[in-house]
This record gives structure tokens, C-alpha cells and sequence, in this order.
């Protein structure tokens, strides 16, 4: 290993160097020592730990780590100075794992201003870096951080990642200005849902719409889905509900100077996991006695009108989350007024005859559930209402062969949240 160097400035540092891009042993600057540490990144199927996030740390004369991650932010420090000393710890990182092969991946944090400032180059520094050290690029995860960047240029050099073995993560997924854009043209293999988002969706709200609808898109998209920065059960909880297959923070670990055995985590996942099914089924179990409370009152509204009486508006209507109900005809034409309920009772609102919901989401499935499967009483995802604001659930029974009775309802989320 060659001799630590000590960095000044990036301008003394050119004079004084003779050594390649980057080198394997510490960097120092300011009199501290700047060395790479490994988050874990836990595996929520396997149990295990999957692999690991370089951070940067300095060391002080104690011995003691503190982040190093705001050089990286600084924009008073040149980024030729940052550049260096970001791919010295990325040579030191994967100079490790490639002595340790049983850690896993090892993702590398690269600001898309770097990138694209290799793209003009044949030879670009991690792929020599990986040479060198000999690790399986199979290993290795380009983080892209930022959401700033040409999206050709970053393409381009992805392509060239992705040709070359490595996998493509894009970090803070989220944050700031939308960056479905670069999802959709990079393809990156992970998604890493933004901390402060994702802390914020974890409370519930609109903000947990707002998570739970990005999640859904890399899911879509065939990524795998990380969200960072979990330092609870119960966000560990939320981060299942957004259908993340690896799960990364203090809840597990902080970032440490050397890897662990990958099986370590395995009894402390199944333990979480037990708590979210049995959280879990207590919510699916409120909701199901909720659904057969709403179903018992359509049918008896539906019975009613069978009878040749008016749509009832009293009685257990009142006493249920029942807040608007309505009929259309088969093709999702409306043809009553939406009774809808205030703090008085229900009242006819005429503006909605004559509009169509054949494009809502339900409305094909209650049609097609309805005829295959022979239901009298079927009921849509929960959703969030245009006009309250509040989350419901659309339930729908045929009348007769024409007409369709459709009744929205106030639902408990059924998503785990940290609990205030």
C-alpha cells in the first residue's frame, strides 16, 4: 500500500503527484485521515445482507468517524479536488471487496457531473479501477446521485456500465424535480427511494400517496427498489408497503470500517417481518368487517329500490362511513343525482346526471367481475376522492340488467404507518 497523500490544494496537489487517478491507501486532508466505510444493505427476501453503500469518513486522532460527505457538497472546494479524492476511496473500496467476496455488491456514489465529464474518454477510471483490483463487475453498483445531468450523456456512459457487467442504481429517486425522464431512459437496475421523502411518506398523507406512486412506477419498471435511511420497525413496516427489496439504515447498521457475515441480519429481518404480517392483518382484518358493514346496507338500499321504494337516505346510511352513492346505467352513464352526505344528512347534488365513469379504474372491473364470477356486490381499490380529499372505496351492485348502484365510503388506510 503507498504512503497516504496529504492534499492541500487541488493545484499543489498537480505539482506535487506523480501517482495514477487514484491510489489504495488513505487520503488525508485538513490533517484527517478520509477512508471509505460500508453501509449494509439488507436483503428483505433472502434476510441477509446484500450489500453495501461506500461512504466516505474522516478520522480524527481518536479514532473516531465523522461523515465526510459535505466535501463532496461543498461548492467552494474545485471538483477536480473533490474528483480525486472521491475515486482514491473508490479504489480503496474496491480494492476490499475484491478480497472479500462473500460481502456482496458494492455501490459507488458518482455525481452525473463526473460521468459525463468520462464520457469523452476511452478509458474510463472505475472500469480501470476494477481491472485493477480484479473484483467481478457482476459486484459493483454505479450510484448515480444528483438529479442534475445531460440524460444523452448519462445514457451513454451507463450503456457503457451496463456492457461492461456493472449494475446502475439512481439514488434520491424523487427529491426535487421529477426524474421519471432518467429512469425511463437509463434503465437503471435499483431505485433508491429519497431519505427525506421517504420519512415524510412513512407518517402517511398525501406524501405516502406521493411515495407509494413512485414505488409503484420503478416496481413497474422491473427495478429493484432500496429505501434508505430506516431507522424503525414501523418504517421498516412502510417500506414493505412500497414494495422495497432491500431495506438500508440504523435500524440494521451504521456504516463500518469492515464488512460482516452476511447471515447476521437473517433472525432480525424474520422478527420485523413477523410484526408487519401481524400489524398487517389487523388492518386487512378491520377492513374486510368494514367492507361486509357496507355491504349489508347496499343491499338493503338495493332491496329497497327492488321494492319500488326511493333510495333510502336515513337510517343505517347515517350510522356507516358511507358518504355518496349514485346510479348509473350499464355503459356508466349516470342517471340520479350523487346523494352526497353533509353534517345535516344526505342531499341531492343534480350537477353529475348525465356524466359517464366507464374510465374510471372500477368501472370495467365491477362489469367484468360482475359477469365471471357471478358477484352481486363487488368493491374497487382504495383511492384517494377528488372533492374530499379523503381515502374511499367504491362499491358497486347490479340493480337489475341496466341499472348499477355505486356507493363511496370512507376506508381506514390500510398502509402501516409510523404512528405519531
Amino acid at each position: 500500500m503507498r504512503d497516504s497523500k496529504n492534499i492541500g490544494n487541488w493545484e499543489e496537489f498537480l505539482a506535487k503527484t506523480n501517482l495514477p487517478e487514484w491510489d489504495s491507501g488513505p487520503v488525508v486532508v485538513a490533517d484527517q485521515n478520509i477512508v471509505p466505510y460500508f453501509q449494509p444493505i439488507i436483503s428483505v427476501t433472502s434476510g441477509r445482507i446484500a450489500g453495501y453503500e461506500c461512504l466516505a469518513r474522516s478520522l480524527n486522532t481518536s479514532g473516531g468517524a465523522r461523515s465526510f460527505g459535505h466535501f463532496f457538497n461543498n461548492p467552494k472546494i474545485q471538483s477536480g479536488f473533490q474528483l480525486e479524492v472521491d475515486r482514491s476511496l473508490r479504489y480503496q473500496a474496491l480494492q476490499y471487496f475484491a478480497e472479500h467476496e462473500d460481502a456482496g455488491y458494492i455501490t459507488l456514489n458518482i455525481s452525473p457531473l463526473w460521468i459525463e465529464s468520462s464520457v469523452e474518454y476511452q478509458a474510463i477510471p472505475t472500469l480501470q479501477m476494477i481491472e485493477a483490483t480484479g473484483i467481478d463487475p457482476a459486484r459493483v453498483v454505479i450510484e448515480i446521485t444528483e438529479s442534475k445531468g445531460d440524460i444523452p450523456r448519462l445514457k451513454k456512459m451507463v450503456d457503457v456500465y451496463h456492457d461492461a457487467g456493472l449494475m446502475v442504481a439512481i439514488d434520491d429517486f424523487g427529491a426535487g424535480a421529477s426524474q421519471i425522464d432518467r429512469v425511463e431512459a437509463l434503465k437503471p437496475d435499483i431505485v433508491k427511494l429519497d431519505m427525506r421523502m421517504f420519512k415524510k411518506a412513512s407518517r402517511g398523507g398525501e406524501s405516502a400517496d406521493v411515495a407509494l406512486s413512485i414505488a409503484s412506477i420503478a416496481n413497474r419498471l422491473g427495478c429493484f427498489l432500496v429505501c434508505e435511511g430506516v431507522e424503525t420497525e414501523e418504517e421498516f413496516h412502510f417500506g414493505i408497503e412500497c414494495g422495497s427489496n432491500h431495506i438500508q439504515g440504523f435500524l440494521f447498521h451504521e456504516a463500518m470500517p469492515e464488512t460482516i457475515r452476511a447471515e447476521s441480519t437473517i433472525e432480525k429481518v424474520r422478527r420485523l417481518q413477523r410484526s408487519y404480517l401481524k400489524e398487517k392483518s389487523i388492518r386487512l382484518t378491520n377492513a374486510t368487517e368494514q367492507k361486509q358493514l357496507i355491504k349489508n346496507i347496499v343491499m338493503e338500499i338495493k332491496q329497497n329500490y327492488l321494492d319500488g321504494k326511493p333510495l333510502e337516505k336515513t337510517g343505517p346510511m347515517n350510522d356507516s362511513n358511507i358518504f355518496r352513492y349514485y346510479i348509473t346505467d350499464e355503459v356508466g352513464n349516470q342517471l340520479t343525482p350523487n346523494y352526497e352526505r353533509d353534517t345535516t344528512g344526505f342531499y341531492e347534488d343534480l350537477e353529475w346526471i348525465g356524466m359517464n365513469w366507464s374510465h374510471r379504474p372500477y368501472f370495467p372491473s365491477f362489469l367484468v367481475l360482475n359477469k365471471l364470477a357471478g358477484k352481486n356486490f363487488v368493491a374497487s381499490e382504495v383511492y384517494r376522492d377528488v372533492k374530499t380529499r379523503h381515502l374511499c372505496r367504491t362499491y358497486a351492485t347490479y340493480l337489475n340488467e341496466s341499472r348499477i348502484l355505486l356507493v363511496d365510503a370512507l376506508v381506514e388506510d390500510e398502509i402501516l404507518f409510523v404512528k405519531e
